[in-house]
C-alpha cells in the first residue's frame, strides 16, 4: 500500500568512508552501458556488418553516454583492422559540382591539406608580385604594341 514519505526518506546517503577509492578518476573506465544489453547486443551486430548500406543510428536522451560507448565499441571493433586510406575531395574545374575524391595512403590526406593551404598562400603573395615587376610591363608593352601594329 502507498505512503506519504518524509522529505529525509526521498534520498540515500552513502558514507564516502566505506568506498574502496579515494576518487572516481582511480577506478576502470565501465565497459559497455547499464541496462542497455539490448543496445549494446544491436551494435555490435550492425558493426560486424561489412557490407555497404548497413548503418548504425544511435537515439536516446543527451548526457547518457551514448557517443562515449559508441567510441569504445567502434575503437574495438577498428583495432584489428587495417587502417583505412584517407579520402581527399579536391575541386573538379570541369564539373564543379562533381569534386573528385583522391584516395591517399593513410595519413596523407592531412600532408595534402597543409600542402596547399601553404600553395594557396604563396600564390596570394607571388602571383601580384608577377604582375608588378620591370620584365611584366615591358613584355605587356611589346605585346600591346604588336597588337596595335595588327599581328
Amino acid at each position: 500500500m502507498a505512503r506519504r514519505l518524509a522529505p529525509e526518506e526521498l534520498r540515500v546517503v552513502c558514507d564516502p568512508r566505506t568506498l574502496l577509492f579515494a576518487s572516481t578518476a582511480e577506478l576502470p573506465p565501465l565497459d559497455g552501458m547499464i541496462g542497455q544489453d539490448r543496445a549494446v547486443s544491436s551494435t555490435t551486430f550492425g558493426v560486424g556488418m561489412h557490407q555497404a548500406g548497413y548503418n548504425l543510428f544511435v537515439l536516446g536522451p543527451s548526457r547518457t553516454g551514448k557517443t562515449s560507448a559508441m567510441k569504445r565499441v567502434l575503437a574495438r571493433a577498428a583495432e584489428p583492422e587495417p587502417v583505412p586510406p584517407d579520402y581527399c575531395y579536391v575541386h573538379n574545374f570541369e564539373d564543379p559540382y562533381r569534386p573528385v575524391a583522391l584516395e591517399l595512403p593513410a595519413g596523407r590526406g592531412r600532408a595534402l591539406r597543409q600542402a596547399m593551404e601553404q600553395l594557396a598562400g604563396e600564390c596570394r603573395t607571388r602571383v601580384p608580385r608577377a604582375f608588378e615587376g620591370e620584365e611584366f610591363e615591358r613584355r605587356k608593352s611589346e605585346i600591346l604594341e604588336q597588337l596595335a601594329r595588327g599581328h
